[in-house]
């Protein structure tokens, strides 16, 4: 099984370099509680809540994809 697991992992790691990027942001201590908060109070996961808002922002900005 632990070979299975192995090759899971090596084509998670595959497609992730294929398919998306990563994006580290900044916050005060203790912002970030208030994020996870309020994205669960929303039903989203705290990444699926700022590509929303990233997208809206987007959007308004004529910059949307």
């Amino acid at each position: 099984m632990a070979a299975s697991s192995e090759a899971l992992k090596r084509a998670k790691k595959k497609w992730e370099s294929e398919k998306v990027e990563q994006l580290t942001v900044r916050v005060k201590k203790g912002k970030r509680q208030t994020i996870a908060d309020c994205a669960t109070k929303n039903h989203e996961s705290v990444n699926r809540m700022l590509n929303r808002l990233i997208d809206e922002e987007l959007k308004k900005s004529g910059m949307a994809e």
